[in-house]
């Protein structure tokens, strides 16, 4: 690394506890892009301690199956060598929930399966952030879902945010319904 780089890294610290939830976790963007880099974020020490991922697909599965199919992804994936020890303790973070993103009671399962994440990990506050990785048609059924579920209401102990990938709508309008 550069000088400027190390620079750079002395002055890390890690973000507050919270957990990343994935919507459209069994897709390319997940295995390729999303779990390498949070990955990488824990490696350079910028996740902090209290720290989980929940992920979302209509892929059937359970937390084995994930945590199984994310190890074995990471190996093909991963932009540096893997430390075995490293990856274990951060997939052992790691959470999935099957379910079609039209059904509210996935929402619900959602709440539920947060809450229980949070006690498992002892993440204190209520900091969550949701990826969509899924197709742009989704945004707004997946956004209205979590909103109908009272998924993205901001307590005084915690933040909501979602994170859309691009492209945001087909054109100004639909860009404009989204927002």
């Amino acid at each position: 690394m550069s000088n400027a780089t190390n620079s750079l890294l002395d002055h890390r610290r890690p973000g507050p506890p919270c957990i990343f939830v994935i919507f459209g976790a069994s897709g390319d963007l997940t295995k390729r892009k999303l779990i390498p880099a949070l990955f990488n974020l824990r490696c350079l020490g910028l996740l902090p301690d209290h720290f989980a991922v929940i992920g979302v697909a209509i892929t059937p599965g359970d937390d084995a199956s994930f945590r199984a199919q994310m190890s074995s992804d990471i190996q093909q994936f991963a932009t540096h060598p893997v430390d075995q020890a490293e990856w274990d303790s951060f997939v052992s973070a790691c959470y999935y929930l099957p379910g079609d993103f039209n059904d509210s009671a996935v929402f619900a399962a959602l709440k539920e399966k947060i809450a229980a994440v949070q006690k498992d990990r002892q993440i204190p506050g209520q900091n969550v952030v949701f990826n969509l990785a899924v197709t742009p048609t989704l945004f707004g059924t997946v956004a209205g879902q979590l909103g109908a579920a009272g998924l993205l209401t901001e307590t005084a102990d915690g933040y909501r945010r979602v994170i859309i990938e691009k492209p945001f709508g087909r054109d100004l309008d639909t860009a404009r319904d989204l927002n």
